[in-house]
């Protein structure tokens, strides 16, 4: 929705209340008068807004009484005005964008195994409270808590910790509730000479105090080391003495577990084609409002009219400053873009002639004709673009876009089908593909032990502890082996993925283990 353009006029002309149906609005010949409002307010646009489909005036004054586009049979049309395929009513999508194609339609019937969504969608029931946003509207995620195994303990917020988490001295609910009304426990044994012990009483080796890495669980070990020693050239020193790569300085992220490094920081400068985060940072001014968390604050998804399209609707056009414009604005003698991407050669716009008229020969328009400003403007259908001769149209190839499919993509005439890889189903959008089968397991090693934790849950469920220095981590999927390098021990291990199993793989003629390579 633009801005009022009252301000036209030296501001809008505010009348006494009462006055309103008496009141002459004066704007220009170049403006149309929207209608009076209840508060004697008027308010001026730019006349050529005047039927170009877009409610301006706030009160749709300006789209009152305009002759509507022709739909073909074939087509729908929209209580806007919009001409869209006749196959979209009904289908869950807001394809008219003013809902008027989903109104009035019989309810939808999920199967058995599907799981009804609040906006009319079915989803498989396997997707239900499985942390990802299948229907599109979250309905899908309104859960209580989910379950826990009988191998996990339930935290006082719903979520579920491996059982012998529970009083182990570390804080492994975000609400602490696991180390609550804990029996007394033995005060744990001193550790050795060659050892730091955690402030919940577990031991790591010492060259692990201030390294870095959160060994102890609970960040006791990298706490009180802004005296321990200096960081190394090319490092930056936090606040709490944790030392980072130095060019992570100010990049908005907060790499420092206090967040210093991201302090004190000078606004970057972007350019006229990158959009300044909240952060500081700079990103692609397309990814602005692209429904992607690209800036890490959220900051470049904030605002939008509509966070759910990665592109400019289908009937409207991109300017290069990335403001979308109606394609009826194209070639119209006016800058409507802000940066004329919508006039001159590079639109290949030609002159208007008084004697066009979408009456004689649809104006020598192969689609749609209309007139706008007393000239004829052609435009496509859906999934068509005009060419450079301004009259015809030519089909758009989705799949040669990126956007449009997650995965494959099958391009018919004025339409596109999506469809998914074995082993994905095609979600509800009818875009992007979900993954079948078990949930992925993302495994990583803390030199003691090695764990996994699955998507979307911050938990993590032990594999294999009392480990030596485990790193290099890798992981064999058909056989499904893990394999570890331990550079304390000089040796490469593997055991199974339910953590069973441990063996050598290989105990000699290593001298740095960790930086071993696949041939």
């Amino acid at each position: 929705m633009r801005r009022w353009w009252g301000a036209l006029l030296l501001g809008a002309l505010l009348c006494a209340h009462g006055l309103a149906s008496n009141l002459e609005c004066a704007c220009g010949r170049s403006h149309f008068t929207c209608a009076v409002s209840a508060l004697g307010e008027c308010t001026c646009i730019p006349a050529q807004w005047q039927c170009d489909g877009d409610n301006d005036c706030g009160d749709h004054s300006d789209e009152d009484g305009c002759m509507l586009p022709t739909c073909s049979p074939l087509d729908f049309h929209c209580d806007n005005g919009k001409c869209i395929r006749r196959s979209w009513v009904c289908d869950g999508d807001n394809d008219c964008e003013d809902d008027s194609d989903e109104q009035d339609c019989p309810p939808r019937e999920c199967e058995e195994d599907e799981f009804p969504c609040q906006n009319g969608y079915c989803i498989r029931s396997l997707w239900h409270c499985d942390g990802d946003n299948d229907c599109g509207d979250n309905s899908d995620e309104q859960c209580d808590m989910r379950k826990c195994s009988d191998k996990e303990f339930r935290c006082s917020d719903g979520s579920c910790i491996a059982e012998h988490w529970y009083c182990d001295g570390d804080t492994d609910c975000k609400d602490g509730s696991d180390e609550e009304s804990c029996p007394s426990a033995v005060p744990s044994p001193p550790c050795n000479l060659e050892e730091f012990q955690c402030a919940y009483g577990r031991c790591i080796l010492d060259i692990y105090h201030c390294d870095g890495d959160d060994d102890c669980g609970d960040w006791s070990d990298e706490s009180d080391c802004s005296s321990h020693q200096p960081c190394r050239a090319g490092e930056f020193m936090c606040d709490s003495g944790l030392c980072i790569n130095a060019g992570w300085r100010c990049d908005g992220d907060a790499d420092c577990d206090d967040q210093s490094d991201e302090r004190n920081c000078t606004t970057s400068m972007c350019t006229a084609e990158q959009f300044r985060c909240r952060s500081g940072r700079c990103v692609r001014l397309s990814w602005r409002c692209d429904g992607e968390d690209d800036c890490a604050d959220n900051s470049d998804e904030e605002n939008c009219e509509n966070t759910g399209s990665p592109q400019c609707a289908s009937d409207q056009f991109l300017c290069w400053n990335g403001r979308c414009i109606g394609q009826r604005k194209l070639c119209n003698g006016v800058n409507d873009c802000g940066d004329s991407s919508d006039e001159g050669p590079q639109q290949n716009c030609r002159p208007r002639t008084g004697e066009e008229n979408c009456n004689v020969n649809n104006g020598g328009c192969a689609q749609k004709c209309q007139m706008v400003r007393g000239a004829v403007q052609c435009t496509c259908h859906t999934g068509y673009r005009l060419t450079e001769d301004g009259r015809t149209c030519q089909d758009v190839n989705e799949c040669a876009e990126e956007g449009y499919c997650s995965q494959g993509c099958t391009n018919s005439e004025g339409a596109f089908q999506c469809w998914c890889e074995a082993g994905y189903e095609l979600r509800p959008d009818r875009r992007s593909c979900k993954a079948l089968g078990p949930e992925p397991v993302l495994l990583f090693a803390n030199r003691i032990d090695i764990r996994q934790v699955l998507p979307h849950r911050s938990e993590y469920t032990l594999l294999l502890n009392n480990l030596e220095n485990a790193i290099a981590l890798d992981f064999h999927h058909r056989r499904e082996l893990v394999f570890w390098s331990d550079v304390t021990l000089d040796r490469i291990l593997r055991a199974n993925l339910n953590g069973s199993n441990v063996e050598e793989v290989v105990s000699t003629g290593l001298e740095s283990p960790g930086r071993k390579t696949r041939p």
